[in-house]
């Protein structure tokens, strides 16, 4: 996937201006894995971090992905009983 799309983000503005992004690249699921999508390459792409999580609010909300982003800073410490 990430030779398919250039090493870059895949983002495209509504001016038809592609982000190009070297940096800071994550996989994009096309279709969320939440909704059914798939790990297949066609339903994978290239962005960068903040196109990332802006397809992720517009596909989630914003307030679920602040949440989720949130609950991964701060994980809940599992109480370990002493034997």
């Amino acid at each position: 996937v990430f030779a398919r799309d250039g090493e870059a983000c895949t983002h495209v503005d509504e001016h038809g201006n592609r982000c190009g992004c070297r940096e800071f690249l994550e996989l994009d699921h096309i279709k969320p894995r939440s909704k059914g999508g798939t790990d297949d390459p066609w339903n994978l792409r290239v962005v960068c971090r903040t196109h990332n999580r802006l397809y992720a609010e517009r596909e989630l909300g914003k307030e679920f992905i602040e949440e989720r982003i949130a609950a991964s800073r701060h994980p809940r410490r599992r109480r370990v009983d002493s034997a």
